[in-house]
């Protein structure tokens, strides 16, 4: 696995070395050792989730509060996905500000989200499915989430156009 880019506040976009061959391609979706050596941190993964949605589906943008907050390592099984970041560490002088990967079953980004972020994706394709690993429990009393319609976010106009199809949880924000 190698670093495709350095983000910010600890964001890593990363790609797996791929073998392939005329029978197709294998790669090492995630190495926890490797992981951690790129990190250079330790984590522990506590959880995996699968989200399959249609296009045009945001889901987002959550994030849980400690002591259950979560680092993400997130990537794409199938179809191809715009995966936002929304910095909320108050002290940042990128309190807030979004930040945009397109991550894909072709192109095999993967991207590390820290738990300093609230993290949402619209799907691009017919379909999508995303896999994600999380270094702590779900905690529905720590979960957060923050509504994509928040002025505070300045959404590209071009993603807030879209007639968007969310879950009524997603529509509302109890972020502070």
């Amino acid at each position: 696995m190698k670093i495709l880019e350095n983000g910010p506040k600890g964001v890593k976009l990363l790609k797996p070395k791929v073998f392939k061959d005329n029978r197709g391609y294998f790669y090492e979706s995630l190495n926890i050792k490797d992981l951690c050596k790129i990190l250079k941190k330790k984590i522990t993964i506590k959880q995996s989730n699968v989200s399959f949605s249609k296009k045009n589906v945001f889901r987002g943008f959550h994030f849980q509060t400690d002591p259950f907050a979560q680092d993400k390592f997130v990537r794409v099984l199938s179809g191809k996905i715009l995966d936002i970041l929304v910095l909320i560490d108050k002290k940042s002088k990128y309190y807030l500000k979004c930040f945009y990967y397109e991550l894909s079953d072709n192109n095999k980004k993967m991207l590390y989200v820290p738990s300093n972020f609230a993290h949402g994706f619209l799907v691009l394709s017919k379909y999508a499915t995303i896999e994600y690993f999380v270094t702590n429990y779900y905690s529905k009393k720590h979960e957060r989430n923050i509504n994509i319609f928040d002025k505070r976010l300045n959404i590209d106009k071009k993603i807030i156009s879209k007639k968007l199809v969310m879950s009524s949880k997603d529509m509302t924000s109890n972020f502070l």
